[in-house]
């Protein structure tokens, strides 16, 4: 398989993974506990990943049906609430698969757990790339304007993938 690395050079650095076949190669040889979010709409994509990760490592998943409109606090805190049910500790590894919206969401929701979890985008859409996966732009919006909340992170690497 060929993959190709980007560094981006920011604050701090990150990495950006491209490469065929390397989501199947990253969950098949994961060890550490790991938390799935992703976005409803991409439930056989998420099964196929969650499948591929050994079930030592497999702590939980979470679908979020999102629109714009979900990328709120309240949204935020079932996720909270989930982690919490599942003992999601700072061990635990975060991944979010799906678009803009996810990304942000799940992005936010991790930097501001517990002071910070590690977490790993695999962003479906350009956008997603770019904002909250290489571009560490993470937020939520509030009823009086839009992404009022959030912060500029340099995340663990981004996994690019193609859907369909």
């Amino acid at each position: 398989m060929n993959t190709r690395r980007i560094t981006v050079n920011t604050a701090r650095t990150s990495d950006v993974i491209l490469g065929r076949g390397l989501v199947r190669q990253v969950a098949e040889t994961w060890t550490r506990p790991l938390y799935l979010v992703y976005d409803a709409f991409l439930e056989e994509q998420a099964e196929t990943l969650w499948q591929r990760i050994p079930p030592s490592a497999r702590l939980g998943r979470l679908a979020i049906p999102l629109g714009e409109s979900r990328k709120t606090l309240v949204t935020v805190e079932s996720v909270y609430a989930d982690w919490g049910h599942h003992a999601v500790t700072r061990d635990v590894h975060i991944v979010a698969l799906g678009g803009g919206v996810l990304t942000d969401l799940v992005g936010y929701a991790a930097s501001t757990y517990l002071r910070g979890l590690s977490w790993t985008a695999i962003p479906t859409t350009l956008l997603a790339q770019v904002d909250a996966a290489i571009g560490g732009k993470v937020a939520v919006n509030t009823p009086w304007a839009k992404i009022w909340l959030g912060l500029f992170i340099c995340r663990k690497p981004c996994i690019s993938m193609r859907i369909g």
